[in-house]
């Protein structure tokens, strides 16, 4: 084990740096209200000291810790000089406009909070929140909300990688989790959606804390492991309502497909049946505040139709999602552009276009996702079938509801940690298939240069 004094000055560096930097960025771009650089720099020193003394805690001294610090800082280092371009250069409402509506909200609340206005009106009609009402905690105390909250998911974007880190070394060793959490940490959708004041940043990390939790329950079960995934449940229904009853679907889904690994089709097909129980249960008690479960699918042809409506980006007007059959058409399509959008021959925004090179790169890796599903459910252990049923579930839904490219390549970013495990495991499955190779050809070549009698 190497010796703490022998530690590069890299991570304190890098740690001391973004410090100042937050201070003094975040000075000049408040000159007009300079009541608010102290307490949103006394906010980024707050959740930096709660990030690293989470890691201490965690892991103890050794190679992990030291790279979990510098996985922090890198991603540290990437959101905070995206938080600084997109708030002092650019413009935040030019990537999520409905950040001006959170803003709003929590103003509003601030307002009714110190008795000089009514309570909002689009509160008293949705239980998600959760993420206005912390819009109105910065508002009030801070006068303003946006960067209050941006800080804050930048640091939700930061644990999100820690998180995903510890869930693929859970379920396919240290290897995984590392470059898995390397792929959270600079990926630019997952750097961008944490640096807006939108809810994506926590729902994300939460949901993403859900599935580590579960696979945890699986290698030991636990009441109050249980009690903490249906705690997080009910706080994820406070953001994203369809998003809390997806994961809890797709976790019984991989549960019971993991009871039976080597019958995977069939167990799926089993814990689908159970998945649908436990929704119409669901909805008969009223715990999540979807729409009417009835009629799920003409639910599902209303969203995606409302989606659409107005938008540039919209998809998939010529189908109709109404019926079964409808449904089944649709649904290779929409995880398609769930999936792969915007495409490079159909851009027609600016911001579909600044999004094309990550969309690039993520096209050259889905293969590598695909090798690595397809190695974790045929040779891995029966846990991974609980991220496969979770992912079922969430892409299937969002792929039948989706309707523009805006909103499907936002949302597909909540998923995207799960799916960067199995991305992982393909580039370490191609890495070493690589190495193999050049190993087998360099003993052949080695073979052939030696003389015809040192051959026999």
């Amino acid at each position: 084990m190497r010796n703490p004094a022998e530690q590069s000055p890299l991570v304190p560096m890098l740690f001391a740096s973004m410090f100042v930097i937050a201070s003094i960025a975040i000075g000049l771009g408040l000159v007009a209200s300079p009541g608010t650089v102290i307490p949103l720099t006394l906010e980024f020193a707050v959740f930096l000291m709660v990030t690293v003394g989470i890691i201490h805690v965690a892991e103890p001294p050794g190679a992990t810790r030291d790279w979990l610090l510098k996985l922090t800082a890198v991603a540290l280092t990437l959101r905070f000089t995206a938080l600084v371009a997109v708030h002092f250069v650019l413009d935040p409402m030019f990537f999520a406009p409905d950040a001006w509506f959170y803003g709003r909200l929590g103003e509003v609340l601030a307002v009714h909070w110190r008795g000089e206005g009514p309570y909002p009106h689009y509160l008293e009609r949705t239980s998600q929140k959760l993420y206005p009402y912390l819009n109105g905690f910065f508002h009030y105390a801070l006068g303003s909300s946006h960067l209050g909250m941006a800080i804050g998911n930048v640091f939700a974007g930061v644990w999100t990688a820690l998180v995903t880190f510890y869930l693929g070394r859970a379920v396919m060793g240290d290897q995984v989790g590392r470059l898995a959490g390397v792929l959270v940490a600079v990926f630019p959708s997952m750097v961008m959606w944490s640096v807006l004041n939108i809810r994506d940043a926590i729902a994300t990390l939460i949901a993403t804390l859900i599935v580590w939790l579960a696979v945890r329950l699986h290698h030991r079960f636990s009441l109050g492991g249980v009690a903490l995934i249906v705690g997080l449940i009910l706080i994820l229904t406070t953001i994203r309502d369809y998003m809390g009853l997806l994961l809890l679907v797709g976790l019984v889904l991989g549960y019971s497909a993991a009871v039976r690994p080597g019958r995977v089709g069939q167990t799926l097909l089993a814990g689908t049946i159970v998945a649908l129980f436990l929704v119409l249960a669901v909805g008969q008690l009223e715990l999540f505040s979807v729409s009417p479960l009835e009629s799920p699918l003409e639910t599902m042809e209303g969203m995606r139709q409302a989606l659409q409506h107005g938008a540039t980006s919209g998809y998939g007007a010529e189908y109709s999602t109404g019926t079964v059959g409808g449904a089944l058409r649709f649904l290779p399509v929409g995880v398609a552009y769930l999936l792969m959008a915007p495409f490079p021959w159909h851009l027609e925004t600016a911001l579909q276009t600044t999004a094309m090179p990550e969309t690039l790169v993520w096209y050259t890796l889905i293969p590598l996702t695909i090798w690595g599903l397809r190695y974790a459910i045929t040779k891995g252990a029966s846990q991974n079938v609980i991220l496969v049923g979770v992912l079922a579930v969430v892409i299937g839904c969002y792929a039948l509801v989706e309707g523009n490219f805006g909103t499907a390549y936002r949302h597909r970013a909540q998923i995207m940690p799960v799916l960067y495990v199995f991305t992982a495991a393909g580039l370490i499955l191609f890495r070493h298939r690589w190495r193999e190779r050049k190993s087998s050809r360099n003993r052949l070549m080695t073979r052939l240069a030696e003389p015809p009698a040192a051959r026999r």
